[in-house]
């Protein structure tokens, strides 16, 4: 069964944390898991990669030498860039699912009655917290 569901946002840690770009990865989104078939087309250093991150010796025991052995993840991080990650250098326990986030919209001209339209309408929507509020600034 995989460790990160495809769509879902997480934050974990890895094993190698010099050899993958830092020990702990924050509000990482899952665009795909995939096979070593489909994973090295997209990233054609996955065999250089899990050489190194086997010459750590921070990988548990039982983990493949192969890495055609691996399962891996299309991630999308934070900065919109994309990275190809064996679900064998996470940390499995670390591995948290997010499942809310802080959104924000901005409507460059509303009205006042557009903002109490938008009040009534986040209230049906269940939406209750949030803040609402207008630019005092704006045109000038």
């Amino acid at each position: 069964m995989a460790l990160l569901k495809t769509g879902g946002m997480y934050d974990f840690s890895v094993y190698a944390a010099n050899e993958l770009g830092g020990a702990v990865w924050r509000r990482v989104s899952v665009e795909a898991g995939m096979t070593y078939k489909t994973a090295i087309t997209l990233d054609g250093d996955i065999v250089a990669k899990h050489r190194a991150v086997l010459a750590t010796g921070l990988l548990p025991p039982n983990t493949p030498v192969d890495p055609k052995q691996l399962f891996y993840y299309r991630l999308q991080l934070p900065d919109g860039s994309f990275k190809i990650v064996a679900e064998a250098w996470m940390v499995p326990d670390s591995v948290v699912e997010v499942e809310e986030v802080g959104a924000y919209l901005y409507f460059p001209r509303v009205t006042v009655e557009d903002l109490a339209r938008l009040q009534a309408m986040f209230g049906q929507a269940g939406i209750s917290d949030y803040e609402l509020r207008y630019d005092n600034n704006f045109g000038t």
